[in-house]
């Protein structure tokens, strides 16, 4: 478990994180690390049950599945929350970023380059994730926002590549044709925008 690093994309993340060594990640292959300016957020879920012993359990496998099964090299999400307020390191790369940057990651098609693919694990066709996953998803935007200076009420997001997103925090159903977060999940990105707003603009901000 470490802390945000100093002049990096995460400086100042109150969550706790876990590094891709706490969690017996397998090296990328064939996949060296790229990075670009931080525009947007991209909201999943992992659609996996969680393990009721060792919560790191469903990073592993969703690693698994995304280096082997679909032959990625990595596994495609920058950062997985788990339901005990854990934020865990994705794709390599990821906490070493400096602001305000981040490693391309494979979350959403044509909608990488410059995107953060924050997943809560879990599965979310209805309701919501629990207290302490929803604080860390939250604290993720409003630092990923302060670092990057993005506000993240805002809206029509044009991407390096010529993509676009309808706004700073989106689901990964408005860049691809998929059910992703659900539908539980993406009632909530309205709430979640305002409540990162709130959090970067009251008492203590960075």
């Amino acid at each position: 478990m470490i802390v945000g690093v100093e002049g990096t994309l995460l400086e100042g993340l109150t969550s706790p994180i876990v590094a891709r060594s706490g969690w017996g990640a397998e090296p990328p292959v064939d996949w060296p690390v790229e990075r670009a300016p931080v525009r947007a957020v991209v909201v999943h879920h992992t659609a996996t049950r969680e393990s009721d012993g060792d919560l790191l359990d469903v990073v592993r496998r969703v690693q698994r599945f995304h280096a082997h099964d679909r032959g990625w090299g990595d596994i495609g999400y920058s950062l997985v929350i788990l339901r005990d307020g854990r934020v865990v390191e994705g794709r390599a790369g990821t906490l070493a970023s400096p602001a305000p940057t981040i490693a391309q990651a494979a979350h959403a098609l044509s909608h990488n380059v410059g995107t953060v693919g924050v997943a809560v694990a879990g599965r979310y066709h209805d309701g919501r994730p629990s207290s302490a996953a929803w604080d860390a998803l939250v604290d993720v935007v409003a630092t990923i926002g302060r670092n990057a200076g993005l506000d993240p009420m805002g809206l029509g997001v044009a991407l390096a590549n010529g993509r676009r997103l309808p706004a700073v925090v989106s689901g990964h159903r408005d860049a691809c044709d998929t059910s992703c977060p659900g539908d539980g999940l993406a009632s909530l990105l309205g709430e979640l925008r305002s409540a990162a707003a709130e959090r970067l603009s009251g008492p203590g901000r960075g």
